[in-house]
């Protein structure tokens, strides 16, 4: 009896040892399938970087191949890309890949560096101006040479400018990357306009069969001056292409602004809202706030929407209501007309036009008032607006009250705010036939 109760007591021993030993067992096991699915995840990853983060190796190196100082921005897209993704559907996609092949290799031979892209488009950073041009002509040689078929031949439009290459995180800031992009947009498929910047650096080293083509100076949209334009023509390619498409291909005689519009973002916003609302607008304000110069910029904006234009009649030398018929012709390029009226020869022309007219310093000849009355009663497409010193009594028009704006340069940079003597007055709308006085 006492070996088996010695026996029966150091069976629990036993027992608890044989489950210490499967514990540690199961953690062996476990602590083997962890490192095997470490290594597995680790095989999965992308090379160079943990499994689950985002390497910042490529992106730090890809900073530091972006040239910075003087620099040759590229842009390129394919003209009518939607109605080549229209056309061939999922064979579009082959033919985009092949295009971006091609352009791709330009660059590479250019020593560009590829700053993004976006569908069939790229933006392209290059060090020297020489290697952005003959990236573009081998660019346009290789598109032109290659064989699209059954696909339409694909053209591609091309926009070069030198300017200060400055980095804003992983990307180019400042005003010379938006105007390279306006000069590409300005183009047309197969065609490369440059800036004059850049043909003043690469007009003695052109590639062999080469050249130069003068298109004179054009406004761009959002660039506040004009800005010289320049085809650079490829001997074998087509070099018969339209007007580029700038803001010069609206008739226009609006005139050219010498300097920059700098601030007052929120009058430019409330205007153009205004503009959509009704067919006449006022801008209103004492002498001095800048009523004319905000009309003038704000037309400017609006003219690439207008097919038939935008047009500029100025009145500060009219004190005779009688001629302002003839002014108003004379800035739409009226002529007069034998057996009609000049007031009849306007209506006429405007008749069917999408246009948008600025009427200047109309507060000394208001009894002339009807005479614009007439023409939007001709004219349904017609908007008119002028920034008189007081407000259209007319039901039918829309106000604006503009306040004097003060600017500063701080830290390199102009700041401006209104002045604080007339904060109390706003630039806000006023509904239809709500000011009809003049303003003191």
């Amino acid at each position: 009896m006492d070996g088996l109760g010695q026996g029966a007591g150091h069976a629990p021993g036993i027992l608890w040892s044989v489950v210490a030993l499967l514990g540690v067992v199961a953690m062996v096991l476990g602590i083997g399938l962890e490192l095997r699915r470490r290594r597995q995840v680790q095989r999965a990853a992308p090379a160079g970087g943990p499994a689950g983060r985002s390497d910042p190796g490529p992106r730090r190196s890809r900073l530091a191949a972006l040239p910075t100082g003087t620099v040759t921005f590229l842009f390129t897209d394919i003209e009518g890309s939607t109605r080549l993704l229209q056309e061939l559907g999922d064979g579009y996609a082959a033919v985009r890949d092949q295009q971006a092949a091609i352009v791709r290799q330009a660059i590479e031979t250019g020593g560009g560096v590829e700053v993004s892209t976006e569908g069939d488009s790229f933006f392209v950073a290059f060090p020297s101006p020489v290697g952005a041009i003959r990236a573009a002509v081998g660019a346009q040689r290789g598109l032109a040479a290659h064989e699209w078929s059954p696909a339409p031949q694909v053209r591609v439009r091309m926009g070069l400018h030198t300017g200060e290459g400055v980095l804003g995180g992983d990307n180019y800031v400042g005003m010379d990357v938006n105007r390279a992009a306006r000069i590409a947009a300005a183009g047309h498929g197969g065609q490369v306009l440059i800036s004059e910047a850049t043909r003043g650096l690469v007009e003695h080293a052109l590639p062999d069969g080469a050249s130069v083509r003068d298109l004179g100076q054009h406004r761009l949209k959002d660039i506040a001056l004009p800005v010289h334009l320049h085809e650079l023509v490829i001997e074998g390619l087509p070099a018969d292409f339209p007007a580029p498409r700038t803001l010069d291909a609206r008739p226009s005689n609006l005139p050219v602004q010498l300097t920059s519009f700098v601030g007052r973002e929120q009058e430019i916003t409330e205007v153009r809202a205004l503009l959509q609302q009704t067919r006449l607008l006022t801008l209103t304000g004492p002498g001095g706030t800048g009523k004319s110069r905000l009309a003038l910029q704000v037309a400017a904006e609006l003219l690439a929407g207008f097919k038939d234009g935008a047009f500029f009649a100025d009145l500060s030398s009219v004190t005779d209501p009688a001629l302002v018929p003839s002014v108003v012709a004379g800035a739409l390029a009226v002529p007069e007309g034998a057996g009609r009226s000049i007031r009849e020869a306007v209506q006429e022309r405007l008749r069917d036009k999408e246009l948008l007219l600025v009427v200047d310093n109309f507060e000394q000849v208001a009894e002339a008032a009807p005479l614009l009355e007439d023409l939007l009663t001709a004219a349904l497409e017609l908007r008119c607006w002028s920034p008189p010193a007081w407000c259209w009594p007319c039901g039918a028009s829309r106000c604006m009250r503009c306040r004097r704006w003060t600017c500063r340069i701080r830290g390199g940079s102009p700041t401006c705010t209104p002045w604080a003597s007339s904060r109390r007055s706003g630039c806000s709308p006023s509904g239809p036939g709500r000011c009809g006085q003049r303003s003191r």
